[in-house]
């Protein structure tokens, strides 16, 4: 026979790539067991696709594709499901690495301090860097190209490549849109070697637009002072990706 089912509440998050907001429910233990699990494993890719899992089983808005989802929207988005579902604040913690003076009977010596700090974080603050970096990226009055925030399925591509490969494959892969002063083409349109083709033919100048792009493409990122309680040290500690913060 069937049981009864709670009923769960419904939320809304506003990411970055979407004109509305997304719907969504909290998680439940099946999903939590997912996370868990995969952030055992201390495996990028297991925790991608253990992300993926959890977020595409949460969401209530119809029509998205998750394995699309930029990197800064699904961490953004996981952030508040988390919130939403175990709590707003969590702690990570951090060995401090200051270098302190400890004697011995062999005299005074130089070592780590090793501390283990407590730092809170509440998910719902964790700000979004760079967010207003421009996407349409003109050359001149007869090119240009609209571009796109780096997903998990290109950096997963990217383990692939060759080291001197990386970058082109990159800002290829993050090309939404080519167009002119008459026509559109949509990168989904075009095969992955079309589109490194573009990029190789491209003025170095052109290219480095490009490139500064997706280096500098928004992304949660946390900045945190934190002082040793043993050693008094003051540490600029940085939370950024979704392993720091759920290491």
């Amino acid at each position: 026979m069937k049981l009864p089912e709670l009923s769960q509440p419904h939320y809304e998050v506003k990411l970055l790539s979407y004109s509305k907001p997304i719907t969504f429910r909290p998680f439940t233990v099946r999903e939590e067991m997912i996370m868990r699990m995969a952030v055992e494993a201390k495996d990028l890719n297991s925790t991608t696709a253990a992300l993926k899992q959890v977020i595409n089983n949460c969401l209530v808005t119809e029509g998205i594709n998750v394995d699309d989802m930029a990197i800064v929207d699904m961490e953004t988005f996981f952030f508040h499901l988390r919130a939403r579902s175990i709590g707003e604040t969590g702690s990570q913690f951090f060995k401090c690495k200051n270098e302190v003076t400890v004697q011995t009977e062999e005299g005074e010596v130089e070592k780590e301090c090793g501390f283990l700090m407590e730092v809170p974080v509440n998910y719902l603050e964790v700000p979004v860097i760079n967010k207003e970096i421009e996407r349409n990226i003109k050359f001149n009055d007869e090119l240009g190209v609209i571009m796109k925030f780096p997903t998990y399925s290109i950096a997963n591509e990217l383990i692939k490549s060759l080291p001197e490969e990386v970058e082109v494959r990159l800002v290829a892969g993050c090309i939404e849109k080519v167009f002119t002063n008459q026509e559109v083409f949509n990168a989904s349109d075009c095969t992955q070697q079309e589109l490194i083709d573009f990029v190789l033919n491209l003025p170095t100048d052109k290219y480095e637009r490009m490139r500064d792009f997706c280096v500098n493409a928004p992304k949660n990122q946390l900045i945190v002072k934190q002082q040793c309680s043993r050693c008094g040290y003051e540490h600029n500690l940085t939370l950024e990706g979704i392993q720091d913060f759920f290491a």
